[in-house]
């Protein structure tokens, strides 16, 4: 009954959330997606737990599935000289689960030339985020083993470079995770993201996507520890 009360409770803060037209998103570096697993699922997965501290990118709660100190890094080259580079930490406490990362995108534009052919600077043009997540599991030992899932939230920082005009931005995410009662293995995760302030290059305001994510997952571990995943994913605008 509890659980139950917290889920309605949590949905309905971010219905809330979602309607506000004065809320904005933060920069575009945090639309990519450093999880191996949910990105080779077209970044499906919002209702999967993760044993990484890069599954908060989908879902801030999906670091229940954390059970020892972990580190995660990784360097992709997206399109042509487009870099993204991420590293991160999460460690279990008796209170829950912490994570930091840090995430770099350079997008190296400098071929790019005059009228006349003369190489044209373009200024230094990258995004640099700084994340902070928690997530409380929420699990019954007595009389027998239950897991019920949890709760998350994640902070984060941006600072973004567009030919050397800077803008920075503050954003949060906030999700659950929770097993599916008398159904074996599946589970239903939501996420809403990117609730924060507006970017701002010189004079122009840019107001970036919100999104509200929802879905079900599906994870046999007995048989190559299967995932099936089914996301339905709101963009507000933009």
């Amino acid at each position: 009954m509890i659980l139950k009360k917290l889920l309605s409770i949590c949905l309905g803060i971010c219905c809330i959330l979602v309607s506000f037209d004065t809320i904005y998103a933060t920069g575009k570096v945090f639309s990519i997606n450093p999880d191996p697993v949910t990105s080779a699922m077209g970044d499906a997965g919002v209702a999967l737990p993760s044993t990484s501290v890069n599954g908060a990118v989908i879902n801030p709660s999906a670091t229940i599935g954390i059970y020892r100190t972990v580190v995660s890094l990784s360097a992709t080259n997206l399109t042509g000289d487009v870099l993204h580079t991420y590293g991160g930490i999460g460690f279990l406490t008796p209170i829950g689960v912490f994570g930091a990362s840090l995430m770099y995108v350079d997008y190296k534009l400098d071929d790019f030339y005059d009228n006349n052919r003369q190489p044209l600077r373009m200024g230094d043009t990258n995004d640099i985020a700084f994340s902070l997540n928690y997530s409380l599991p929420l699990k019954r030992f007595l009389p027998t083993f239950i897991d019920y899932g949890g709760f998350g939230a994640s902070l984060k920082f941006i600072r973004s470079s567009l030919a050397d005009y800077i803008s920075e931005a503050v954003a949060f995410d906030v999700g659950g995770l929770f097993a599916v009662p008398m159904v074996k293995y599946l589970s239903f995760g939501f996420a809403v993201k990117n609730i924060g302030t507006y970017q701002k290059y010189v004079k122009e305001q840019f107001n970036l996507p919100q999104t509200l994510t929802f879905g079900l997952g599906f994870t046999y571990e007995d048989f190559y520890n299967a995932k099936v995943a089914l996301d339905f994913n709101s963009m507000k605008d933009y």
